[in-house]
């Protein structure tokens, strides 16, 4: 069974968040996560969605709970709480016919 996580931030600044997210990519298969990919709003430019392909559920709950994630949101230039949602593949769709 495939997990994703998907986090919603705002935030004051792109270049500011990326520069965060690229020094703390390399973690993140020891925190759990597979695959990520980083997103932003079409519609809002300071709303960030990242959305992570998650091995180990255990792990990704401590990750999240952890004072290492809050200081990278400090330094990320995050406003506010993030939205955090975990999910599970309940179906497979095949795409193009």
């Amino acid at each position: 069974m495939r997990h994703c996580v998907i986090a919603r931030y705002r935030i004051r600044n792109f270049d500011e968040f990326k520069a965060e997210f690229d020094q703390a990519a390399p973690s993140l298969p020891e925190h759990g996560f597979s695959r990520t990919w980083l997103d932003r709003n079409v519609n809002d430019p300071n709303e960030i969605v990242v959305i992570h392909e998650a091995d180990d559920l255990d792990r990704v709950h401590a990750f999240y709970e952890s004072d290492q994630y809050r200081q990278c949101l400090s330094k990320a230039g995050v406003i506010g709480e993030p939205s955090v949602t975990f999910t599970e593949e309940l179906a497979a769709m095949p795409t193009g016919t």
